[in-house]
């Protein structure tokens, strides 16, 4: 694990501790529903702008939605009211602008939607019958997306150049792809982790620059049917997946040499739907869905083993797909659909004593 890097003593041992800390500091949730009218939720992407205010995509009944807090209240647009807009990718460029790549299931495409400071420019990047996207900006504002092709049972990839897409296959060795997670280092190149639906495993792309450079992660038995990609500062891969043997919530890291992998939590059916990120010291951060109890979980790295919690352990909650942000303070931010009753949920934690809800 990295090590902390300008954070001070006082932060690390109330928020997740110190290595060698005496005690976690168990969060609080305050727990919110941003939209309850009709079946809405799905297919969820949190993304929080620089004052740390949240912003979520998702599909409504009919529509891919975006709602963004103002502050006192949530304000819900309808990007596109074309056809249902579902599996979404939510990214900020350096204007502070959202973008959110998605797919149509009434056009049968993927898409990609932009907002210009005054509406959503909205196009298609590739027709036919494409699923879950994973969508992040380079340095240039320029759009990059994995995502499967399901007729061919391949990964595929496309970036924006300023004027087109252009569109590669990355994968095509049997059926891959079917999930991916999408980052992209300093200088720009993609990096996936993606599902090997054929062999079960768990899988790795990156661009050298000329070529895509593959290899099987893991490979032990059932793994990888859900996973989340994030790079370190180093460049360095760490992915949070799924373990379908063992019915856990496992990570992966790449320290430049070799993987070490570890079991985050396997108290009982967890571990599908993980969305990780990394806080400033490189600790990693897991919300997941627990499928034995309908909870939503969340786990953080503390420097010395994991710490696990439930956000919502409400019984009725049948939840899907929770989507992790971390503010500039590092305080984590979770959004997911409540299937039972077609909401979208929202929930930021704190601790006791730094209790800050967005404002």
């Amino acid at each position: 694990m990295l090590q902390p890097r300008g954070l001070t003593a006082a932060f690390l041992a109330v928020f997740l501790g110190a290595p060698g800390a005496a005690a976690w500091a168990a969060l609080l949730w305050n727990l919110q529903h941003v939209e309850t009218e009709g079946v809405v939720g799905f297919g969820c992407s949190l993304a929080l702008d620089s004052n740390g205010r949240p912003h979520i995509s998702y599909r409504g009944y009919t529509t891919l939605r975006y709602a963004k807090w103002n502050g006192t209240s949530w304000d819900i647009q309808v990007v596109d009211g074309s056809g249902d807009g579902t599996y979404t990718s939510l990214a900020f460029d350096s204007r502070g602008y959202p973008h959110i790549s998605y797919y149509s299931y009434a056009n049968y495409a993927l898409k990609y939607a932009a907002w210009d400071g005054d509406s959503w420019t909205i196009g298609t990047v590739e027709a036919g019958d494409r699923t879950p996207t994973s969508l992040a900006l380079d340095a240039n504002d320029r759009p990059h997306i994995s995502y499967y092709q399901y007729q061919l049972q391949d990964l595929k990839y496309a970036s924006w150049n300023g004027a087109s897409w252009g569109v590669q296959t990355v994968d095509s060795a049997g059926a891959v792809g079917d999930g991916s997670s999408l980052a992209l280092d300093a200088a720009d190149r993609p990096h996936i982790a993606y599902f090997d639906q054929g062999n079960y495993d768990l899988k790795y792309a990156r661009w050298t620059g000329t070529s895509w450079s593959i290899e099987t992660v893991d490979a032990l038995s059932n793994v990888g049917e859900y996973m989340s990609l994030r790079l370190d500062v180093e460049g360095h891969a760490r992915i949070a997946y799924y373990d379908g043997t063992n019915t856990a919530l496992k990570y992966a890291e790449w320290d430049g040499g070799a993987w070490s992998f570890q079991t985050v939590d396997n108290a009982g059916s967890v571990g599908t739907f993980p969305s990780l990120a990394l806080d400033p010291r490189g600790y990693p951060h897991i919300a997941y869905r627990d499928g034995g109890a309908d909870d939503v979980k969340y786990a953080a790295w503390n420097g010395a083993t994991w710490e696990v919690e439930v956000i919502d352990s409400a019984s009725d909650h049948w939840n899907y797909g929770p989507s992790l942000a971390l503010d500039p303070w590092g305080y984590p931010h979770v959004a997911y659909c409540d299937l039972n009753n077609h909401d979208l949920l929202y929930a930021p934690g704190r601790t006791p004593l730094a209790v800050r809800w967005p404002r």
